[in-house]
């Protein structure tokens, strides 16, 4: 069976919503000014790098762009364009967006984190884990913990290519505005068939960390919000970073989609519902938050070395482009020229991110836009010497 590799990720349902979005969306949450006294005008790319996010959000209508890079330790944000284009609000800095698929990471990171604590094993099956599941899930016997942290697990897919969860979202947002992994579950994944055994196929999929939510709520006893403050949050100090629901949205950026395909954006609030609190997907974030999540997780001794060794293993199928799927235990290759980078993207209906660590060169670098599908090859010009 041929790889499915959603890494460059589409929108999972503008199709459908075209039949839907041709009238104005109101306001979901207050849109204030947000103070943000944040001034990188002495760094000397200031210039420069301002330039380059001006020139990408015009490029590809974004309305708001932020741009965070550390380099040998010197920091560098920027901001530009419109984080509410209905009161025509400023984006800065201190904004804060959803930052979709990188909730993955932190996921993984707290798996990882039980893990090492002698709690769970990688080889430990769904059987095992989520006995009361298992009728479910056809292969329960022989999907791992590993299967579904790197999306070999070969399950129907939670995302892209399900036309029932996509035509769901598009006609009855309501039904999501609460995470109820099990309905998401059942209703989108068990009643298809897989596409292969565990451990045969590399396929991106929202089901796999789903299921990894469950089994830290089971494992922890917790919620997995309360296990995501206790275990990451507090200890990373990230005081601007939470699931999206019944949190504080004053300081959340509004995100935009092109759903009519004709340049006219629309607030995409009521289409982006099916992921809130997920732990796929349910994090909303801002770029100095996301960098101390990633020095926490790649520079500190929240995790050991051995285990951070193994979160970089990329999953290896002959059907993967030269064997390397390039996807690890809820971390992400992403390649340039002379450089690899680590960590995770993110792509949601109004928001799109990037987190990545780039250990030969000692630099952080983080994306931040509440507009979808920007291409990330102006990367590269951040990352030069």
């Amino acid at each position: 069976m041929k790889s499915i590799n959603f890494k460059s990720i589409i929108s999972l349902f503008s199709a459908f919503l075209i039949l839907t979005s041709c009238s104005t969306f109101e306001v979901p949450f207050a849109q204030n000014p947000l103070p943000c006294n944040v001034d990188y005008s002495n760094h000397p790319k200031n210039a420069q790098w301002s330039q380059l996010i001006k020139e990408v959000a015009l490029k590809n209508n974004a309305p708001g762009i932020v741009m965070l890079i550390e380099k040998q330790s010197q920091l560098w944000q920027g901001a530009y364009g419109k984080a509410h284009l209905e009161s025509n609000q400023a984006v800065s800095v201190c904004h804060q967006f959803r930052i979709a698929s990188i909730t993955k990471t932190f996921t993984a990171a707290m798996i990882m984190k039980l893990v090492e604590q002698g709690q769970l094993n990688l080889n430990q099956t769904i059987k095992e884990l989520l006995p009361e599941l298992s009728p479910e899930i056809k292969y329960a016997d022989k999907m791992t913990l590993t299967h579904l942290l790197n999306h070999t697990s070969g399950m129907y897919s939670l995302g892209s290519g399900n036309t029932k969860l996509s035509l769901w979202v598009a006609n009855s947002p309501e039904k999501f505005a609460k995470y109820d992994p099990y309905w998401q579950l059942k209703e989108f994944v068990f009643a298809f068939k897989p596409y292969s055994e565990p451990g045969k196929l590399w396929s991106y999929n929202n089901a796999n960390y789903v299921l990894l939510g469950l089994i830290l709520e089971k494992i922890s006893g917790k919620k997995y919000a309360n296990l995501l403050n206790e275990i990451i949050l507090t200890p990373a100090q990230m005081t601007s970073t939470s699931l999206l629901e019944s949190e504080d949205r004053s300081k959340l950026a509004s995100g935009y989609t092109n759903y009519m395909r004709q340049g006219i954006l629309f607030n995409s609030y009521r289409y982006d519902q099916y992921a809130y609190e997920s732990p796929y997907g349910g994090i909303y974030s801002n770029a100095e938050d996301l960098l101390k999540f990633a020095k926490f997780l790649f520079k500190s001794n929240f995790l050991t070395e051995n285990t951070r060794q193994k979160m970089l293993d990329w999953a290896k199928l002959p059907d993967c482009p030269n064997g390397n799927c390039e996807y690890g235990l809820g971390i992400e290759l992403w390649r340039f020229k002379g450089s690899d980078g680590f960590g995770h993207g993110g792509a949601f209906e109004g928001y799109n991110s990037t987190m990545l660590y780039f250990p030969n060169k000692d630099t952080f670098l983080v994306f931040l836009t509440n507009r979808g599908a920007i291409p990330k090859d102006f990367f590269e010009e951040f990352l030069k010497d």
